[in-house]
């Protein structure tokens, strides 16, 4: 061991203590590697934030590692190039805050700036996803109104069709009951007629007419089949005017409106200008006006005579062959005839009385009166039947329209009631996310701060070759 020492001494040699202005002084910068009473410093590391005494500064100049640190004129403010805070050196300077930082406050620095950003991006965000959310729900409810008006339509639609063809139903049964009425009305009219011969000829015409859709004709009476339609004969001549019955004499001339228009039955005794015929007789197939009518009155053999209201049908009374009036009704062949065909050519034939027949007639045509006019009533109870199906068909649509709009409000109610419970939930992440981050970035802000305050109590620097100080 003494031998080492020795050498030591050798290599090192025998130095003299220093001289007392080699040590620092109060106002030099003293030796951080010096033990004792400390030598005053001749440099300052930046990199080491230290400051060497001559000996101590040797290994800067001879190791290649400590070759490459910065080496300045000593200077006491060597730890303002420390951070207080992350106990770092100060490598960076801060032009946005004009200072020097640590890469740790440069960390912190970014991590505000990132935490703005995040900000932004939730706030963005939260505002995307309203927006998007927003125009999901408008088109959905957009869909939901025109489906409403879609399906209105359609209904409406339903109702229109169905109504129609109730309508043309009930329009159908309608006419059907005009037509029965018209017929009951000529059944009734035809009832109470006293002409029995135009009575019998309408009687089997509206027999007729009734067949006419069959193609095929019986005869009430015998049931006796015409194919095709039989033509009934009808009388053209007039018969013979009673002479006796005119009478003579001057009168005041009647009114002009007792004298026969257009559609009046005229008096067939009447001459020149004639009257209107108060009564027809049957017998003698002849019109009369009040004054011509007078012996049928007062006449005894007159008095027995057929009075009817006037008919400009009574010509149809008399036998175009034989001139005589129609008394008799042929059943076989179906129509009037007067005595002397029933000994001719209807000789044999089943022949009754027109009245006869006429009563018979009345029987058969008040029984298809009853017919006819049950089938008006069961026909107007079926359009009755029919308006209130149109009703239930209105009634039932417009229940059906109202029930679907309460649906479809109901359910776009829903959808505004979600899209702002969702919206409510997006802001509220928003806000939970954004004060998170708030939170932090103040924690931030307040560390930065304290940087700025504990950086601020430090003096302005001077002019030095500190590259770090002239920062300030």
């Amino acid at each position: 061991m003494f031998t080492e020492l020795l050498e030591d001494l050798k290599k090192t040699g025998l130095r003299t203590a220093p001289a007392d202005h080699c040590y620092a002084g109060p106002e030099d910068v003293a030796c951080d590697v010096c033990s004792g009473r400390k030598l005053r410093a001749i440099k300052s590391c930046l990199v080491c934030v230290a400051s060497y005494c001559e000996e101590h500064l040797q290994p800067h100049y001879e190791s290649p590692t400590f070759k490459k640190h910065k080496l300045v004129e000593p200077s006491k403010k060597l730890q303002e190039n420390i951070c207080s805070v992350h106990d770092e050196v100060k490598k960076l300077f801060c032009r946005t805050d004009q200072k020097s930082i640590c890469y740790i406050c440069s960390d912190k620095q970014q991590d505000v700036e990132l935490l703005q950003q995040e900000v932004k991006a939730i706030d963005k965000f939260a505002d995307k996803t309203v927006e998007d959310s927003g125009k999901m729900f408008t088109q959905l409810i957009r869909f939901i109104q025109k489906r409403r008006s879609d399906v209105e339509q359609q209904v409406r639609s339903q109702q229109q069709t169905a109504v129609r063809g109730v309508k043309e139903l009930q329009q159908k049964l309608q006419q059907e009951i005009t037509e029965l009425q018209r017929k009951d009305a000529e059944l009734q009219q035809l009832s109470h007629t006293e002409d029995h011969v135009h009575y019998c000829m309408s009687c089997i015409k509206a027999h007729f007419d009734g067949e006419d859709q069959k193609g095929v004709h019986s005869c009430p009476q015998c049931r006796k089949i015409f194919i095709p339609r039989p033509v009934l004969e009808k009388s053209t001549m007039l018969a013979e005017l009673l002479e006796d019955l005119k009478k003579t004499g001057l009168k005041d001339a009647p009114a002009d409106h007792c004298y026969a228009g257009p559609e009046d039955v005229a008096c067939d005794v009447c001459s020149g200008r004639k009257l209107r015929a108060s009564k027809s007789c049957l017998v003698c197939v002849a019109s009369y006006c009040e004054e011509h009518l007078q012996p049928h009155y007062e006449s005894p053999p007159l008095k027995k005579h057929k009075l009817v209201e006037p008919s400009k049908k009574l010509q149809e009374n008399i036998c175009s062959v034989h001139d005589e009036v129609k008394k008799l009704f042929c059943r076989t062949d179906q129509k009037s005839i007067c005595l002397v065909c029933a000994m001719d050519e209807h000789k044999g034939h089943h022949t009754v009385s027109a009245a006869a027949e006429r009563t018979e007639r009345q029987r058969e045509l008040e029984g298809r009166r009853q017919q006819i006019q049950q089938r008006i009533q069961d026909t107007q109870k079926d359009v009755e039947l029919l308006q209130q199906e149109v009703e239930a068909i209105d009634q039932s649509a417009d229940k059906t329209v109202e029930d679907s709009e309460k649906m479809f409000t109901e359910l776009i109610r829903l959808i505004q009631n979600r899209r702002s419970d969702v919206e409510q939930q997006v802001r509220s992440q928003q806000q939970t996310a954004v004060r998170g981050v708030k939170e932090l970035q103040q924690k931030l802000e307040q560390e930065i701060t304290e940087l700025q305050r504990k950086d601020a109590e430090l003096q302005q620097l001077s002019h030095t070759e500190d590259h770090i100080q002239t920062g300030y």
